[in-house]
């Protein structure tokens, strides 16, 4: 699937996917006119990482409330 249909099915921005394809999270094959084409399987793979980075920034969020506190 092309990284519009892959940021679309996921809700994932195609800025990012291509952020995660530079830094090697993700790969991509290119076809004959350079488009990226990426396998479904990596929907999961990216919903996982929208998780994490989504309780990564909660966790961040609960720590400067607590620091706030102190």
């Amino acid at each position: 699937m092309k990284i519009s249909q892959l940021s679309k099915e996921t809700g994932v921005s195609a800025r990012s996917i291509r952020y995660y394809e530079k830094k090697k999270l993700l790969t991509a094959r290119r076809l004959d006119n350079d488009y990226r084409e990426f396998d479904e399987v990596l929907e999961q793979r990216i919903e996982q990482m929208r998780v994490k980075r989504t309780m990564i920034s909660t966790a961040i969020g609960s720590a400067e409330q607590l620091s706030k506190t102190i």
